[in-house]
């Protein structure tokens, strides 16, 4: 793995990570690693990066009960990479980039035991599919490459046992701000209200980001276009329904992205699902509160069936 574990406490929940995607057994990085010595290939630069320069401690995720999870991250604190440790045996058995980590912890217990014992190709090619899902041809075939030419898919072929790669679904960790999460999200409203003006709380936050007065859409929208303010300053929160559905809870914000320009597939999302509401004021409505109740507010103010909308909320324009 990357820095050793029970190394320095990682950065704090809430972190930025970016979209990229390689999983590879432990031992398979681990040889790689090695290779890559004195390389400064575009794998051999994924491989050294997904080591990170320090690891938080290990820690549990509902989502995952055969494993403990450590986190690896850069220099400036952004996550690069995810290690599975055994519980059984305390080993590290898979280490992954955000993307896939996301698509792990939202498989069956039974799909991640197989992901497991799968062969290294068949994480390549599942790796290939998160790629081109997030608009990377070049990176999906990058894996596509590495899963056919590795030497056990053509030993595989050979012996009429090789199979399709992994099926992944992309639901990212919650805390996590990442890019492209919601590239495939619904809208938990319709509309947005006529004025197009944002909480107190929330037009406070967005002028101290931009360092000049935000009090509406269409001025979060050019404080944007400007690069006052960038889309991974204000990641929209969603959650994940039961059906796998991903529902967006910030409308203002995504109507002032939409308007500037920003394509959703570069919209930050940060995964709220179970996530209590922060209560600063010691609201009555959101005691014991959860975004998902939220989200399903909103649907039911809205009119929406429990998908939600793909269409941006309308605003006055």
């Amino acid at each position: 793995m990357g820095a050793a574990l029970g190394g320095a406490q990682g950065a704090a929940t809430g972190v930025t990570v970016d979209v990229n995607n390689r999983m590879l057994h432990q031992e398979d990085y681990n040889r790689l690693k090695e290779k890559c010595r004195g390389s400064n290939s575009a794998e051999c630069q994924t491989i050294i990066r997904m080591a990170g320069v320090q690891s938080g401690m290990p820690m549990d995720d509902p989502s995952i009960p055969a494993s403990k999870v450590v986190a690896n991250y850069d220099a400036d604190g952004n996550i690069v990479s995810y290690v599975l440790i055994d519980r059984s045996t305390n080993r590290p058995t898979i280490i992954m980039e955000p993307l896939d980590y996301e698509a792990y912890r939202n498989a069956t217990p039974g799909m991640q035991a197989m992901m497991q014992l799968s062969p290294q190709y068949a994480l390549d090619f599942a790796s290939a599919g998160l790629y081109a899902s997030a608009g990377d041809n070049g990176g999906a075939a990058e894996h596509v490459i590495a899963g056919v030419t590795s030497r056990d898919y053509v030993r595989d072929v050979v012996l009429g046992v090789a199979g399709a790669g992994t099926s992944s679904v992309l639901a990212a960790r919650p805390g996590a701000s990442v890019r492209g999460a919601v590239t495939d999200a619904n809208f938990a409203q319709s509309t947005i209200r006529a004025s197009e003006t944002f909480s107190a709380e929330g037009a406070a936050k967005y002028s101290q980001l931009a360092g000049r007065p935000i009090n509406t859409v269409d001025d979060l929208a050019a404080a944007i276009n400007s690069g006052a303010i960038k889309p991974n300053q204000i990641p929209v929160d969603y959650v994940v329904t039961a059906d796998g559905t991903k529902l967006i809870l910030n409308t203002r914000t995504s109507v002032a992205l939409d308007r500037a320009g920003i394509p959703k597939t570069e919209w930050y999302g940060a995964n709220q699902t179970g996530v209590p509401v922060p209560n600063p004021t010691n609201s009555s409505s959101l005691v014991g509160k959860t975004f998902d109740d939220l989200a399903a507010t909103q649907l039911k103010n809205n009119k929406l069936p429990a998908t939600g909308t793909p269409s941006i909320p309308r605003g006055k324009k």
